[in-house]
């Protein structure tokens, strides 16, 4: 465009009085709102209404069936589906379950995880740690975590959260020593929080 069209423009009565009504709007600070074009930047990155309904029910559906231990791949049964589609608000808008899981699993697995971490961070706990072999042969270690404190004033009992899986190639001081202190870097736990460590009494801890 030549900069003689757009100082064209800029001189032209219709530009003067669009830019009158604005001065004059942002100098009350009141009156009718002057509407401005949205930029493409703006209509690209701003979610819409639908969007954010989709968004809403998808991440409300994976947080419900991972409560309920039910696997995603259940909502593509057809009696399931229908069942969305017809009786629940936006269920039209749920995806199968190769895009939940890829999508929403991850998410909602990351807020409970922040969720977990804020109950043991801060707080005097006991490091529970177990080892164990899977069905190929491979070496997991459990470290979890319980704050010493009673989940209420009525339950004199104490709560403990998986805080990580690891999977090891050997079992020894070392390599179950190291995945602790990892686990408690990664997690904020302080090193003065932890009162004991409880372990399966393996002749290596």
């Amino acid at each position: 465009m030549r900069k003689s069209s757009v100082d064209s423009h800029r001189k032209s009565a219709d530009h003067r009085s669009k830019e009158d009504k604005m001065k004059e709007a942002q100098g009350s600070g009141g009156g009718e709102a002057v509407k401005k074009q949205r930029t493409l930047d703006s209509a690209m990155n701003k979610p819409s209404v639908s969007t954010q309904a989709r968004n809403d029910i998808c991440n409300e559906l994976v947080s419900v069936f991972a409560a309920a231990n039910i696997p995603l791949s259940k909502v593509d049964h057809p009696a399931v589906r229908n069942f969305l589609q017809t009786r629940v608000e936006n269920g039209g808008a749920i995806p199968q379950a190769h895009q939940l899981q890829e999508c929403y699993l991850k998410r909602e697995f990351s807020n409970k995880k922040e969720q977990v971490f804020k109950k043991v961070v801060n707080k005097p706990v006991a490091i529970i740690c177990d080892e164990m072999s899977d069905d190929t042969a491979r070496f997991v270690l459990n470290i979890l975590a319980a704050p010493l404190e009673p989940l209420s004033a009525d339950v004199d009992k104490v709560q403990s959260y998986l805080l990580d899986t690891r999977f090891l190639s050997a079992t020894n001081h070392s390599t179950v020593a190291t995945a602790i202190i990892e686990c408690l870097v990664s997690t904020g736990i302080k090193f003065t929080d932890v009162i004991t460590v409880n372990t399966d009494n393996a002749a290596y801890i």
